[in-house]
């Protein structure tokens, strides 16, 4: 039997079954772990006191035996970890920007602004808020004095919200079956776990970081799912 298509004249949010619900329980989800990391973190509770041991001991792993320059493994961890720069960042949006423009989907457009925007402010206002120190030690990069905070991690966030809300809005706007949307739903988490992982590994960040990160993001991308349009007939 063939899988079911998920048609495009589906109205959003108003048939029955997940679709309606979800935005509401990745909300709920991700703010309730975010929460307990957060308190874990804030308390330095088991999480949080595994942070530098396992920092440390990634650094040992991944450092060379000759110090005169970075391994392999380090330069991909740094490669990727720059998936979530700024820079790149602002590529993918300005190419989906232009594709929903030229498509005419304007509230689509906006949703997308939204989102991007949104996750610029959520992270700098949650790192000012809890002021965790970024890693100093066991790193292969040394943060200037006064760059900032470590918790949650910008990178993850900023990588798992613009792969997140493009998969939304691919799935919102074409026709899918099943298969397509796990597997959509797969590469985001994927490439969400790989960013994390590569700060990690490059010791820029702590494990707290990464899931304080993606616990958040899923709770944005849960508001970004809400606030898409409804799909048109």
């Amino acid at each position: 039997m063939n899988e079911e298509v998920v048609g495009s004249a589906t109205p959003h949010l108003s048939g029955k079954g997940g679709w309606r619900w979800s935005p509401l329980v990745m909300l709920l989800v991700g703010l309730g772990a975010f929460t307990l990391v957060a308190t874990d973190v804030v308390f330095q509770g088991p999480l949080a006191r595994w942070d530098r041991p396992l920092q440390a001991a990634i650094y040992h792993f991944a450092r060379p035996a000759e110090p005169s320059g970075w391994p392999p493994g380090v330069w991909i961890g740094a490669a990727i970890s720059g998936l979530g720069n700024l820079s790149c960042i602002a590529v993918v949006a300005l190419v989906v920007a232009s594709l929903l423009a030229v498509r005419r989907r304007w509230a689509t457009l906006v949703v997308w602004g939204i989102a991007l925007i949104g996750s610029g402010i959520i992270n700098p206002v949650l790192k000012s808020a809890f002021r965790v120190p970024r890693p100093r030690e066991h790193t292969f990069y040394t943060f200037p004095l006064n760059s900032g905070w470590s918790f949650p991690s910008g990178h993850t966030m900023a990588a798992t919200i613009t792969a997140g809300t493009l998969a939304l809005i691919l799935l919102h706007h074409i026709p899918h079956t099943r298969l397509i949307r796990t597997l959509a739903w797969s590469a985001v988490a994927i490439l969400s776990l790989l960013e994390g992982m590569a700060l990690m590994y490059v010791g820029v960040h702590y494990l707290t970081d990464v899931l304080g990160a993606l616990a958040i993001s899923f709770a944005w991308l849960g508001v970004i799912r809400f606030l898409l349009p409804p799909r048109a007939a």
